[in-house]
């Protein structure tokens, strides 16, 4: 794993919105949805995946707060691009669980 530094670290722009639309991702490689996130604020809404079918339906995400990296590089996942990184977590001997949900 690459070390940052503080300096680094500080630069990551984290934001709160809500998860105001949720699809399906037929073309992910690995089961997702396609998030739309509404940041508000001088921000707007900006798009992310999340890879957790398993674990929650579009009903449960609709109009959760997520927390999300917005000041990241585009990343084209097939036809779609994510403008905002929502992370996963992983543990070696389980399963990634999902990115900072809050009711």
């Amino acid at each position: 794993m690459k070390e940052i530094n503080r300096d680094e670290f500080s630069q990551v722009e984290l934001c709160t919105g809500t998860i105001i639309e949720v699809s399906n991702f037929p073309e992910a490689r690995k089961a997702a949805w396609k998030l739309h996130i509404d940041f508000e604020t001088g921000i707007g809404t900006d798009k992310s995946n999340a890879r957790l079918t398993d674990r929650s339906s579009k009903e449960d995400l609709l109009g959760r707060q997520n927390i999300a990296m917005l000041n990241l590089p585009t990343k084209q996942i097939a036809p779609f691009s994510q403008n905002a990184c929502s992370p996963g977590f992983c543990k070696k001997t389980s399963p990634c669980f999902w990115q900072l949900l809050i009711k």
